[in-house]
């Protein structure tokens, strides 16, 4: 077994255990919050994010930031409203054996979204050989990944420009005036003469085969 699956396998095991502590009702109302909270957002995002950039606010900060005040504003409208309404449940409902064995589906499908959830983040921002060699190998994570390519190429979409503008990913602009400033300089440069005729032939060599 690949290590990466293994490590997906004990994350999704933890919350197998706490699903049958906390069992069914206290599952299936996360899960629903979890899934409420990741839709409000994905559809409402575009028109909230065209208001920003309407307001002056650049696309790849506008529209992440339509997505994350959605995803706020819907867990606190959901959870705020289903805590008085989840109080209501019965004590003994709560301890009940057929609650707490059937707790183990709801956290094992919500345990499956936030595993998906942090492997697709990591996917796409930790960009390590080692790393992307390790997903290609597995067979769960990258199982898991397949499964929302749809879901994770939105999120590129919309994250995507802002995580390259702020991850250490030093991009430039297409226009004639931009720059990146490096920060660091050479002491005492010393030209290389033969790496320069080198290059001036390679370049020739080029001109002339086109």
């Amino acid at each position: 077994m690949h290590w990466l699956d293994a490590v997906v396998i004990l994350f999704l095991a933890a919350f197998v255990y706490a699903g049958i502590q906390t069992g069914f009702i206290s599952g299936i109302y996360r899960l629903a919050g979890l899934i409420f909270s990741i839709a409000v957002p994905f559809l409402l995002y575009a028109p909230l994010g065209r208001l920003f950039i309407s307001a002056g606010l650049r696309r790849p900060y506008a529209e992440p930031l339509a997505f994350i005040l959605l995803w706020l504003l819907a867990s606190v409208v959901y959870f705020g409203i289903g805590n008085r309404a989840i109080r209501r449940v019965p004590r003994h409902i709560w301890g009940s054996g057929v609650n707490k064995a059937l707790g183990m589906f709801p956290w094992l499908i919500h345990g499956l979204i936030i595993a998906t959830l942090v492997l697709a983040l990591l996917s796409v921002t930790y960009t390590s050989r080692s790393f992307q060699s390790a997903l290609n190998r597995s067979i769960l994570a990258r199982g898991l990944l397949q499964a929302v390519t749809p879901a994770v190429a939105k999120g590129i979409a919309i994250f995507g420009q802002l995580v390259q503008d702020n991850c250490g990913f030093l991009t430039v602009n297409p226009v004639k005036e931009g720059r990146v400033m490096l920060g660091y300089r050479v002491p005492d440069p010393v030209p290389d003469t033969a790496a320069e005729a080198q290059m001036l032939g390679l370049v020739n060599a080029e001109r002339i085969r086109r």
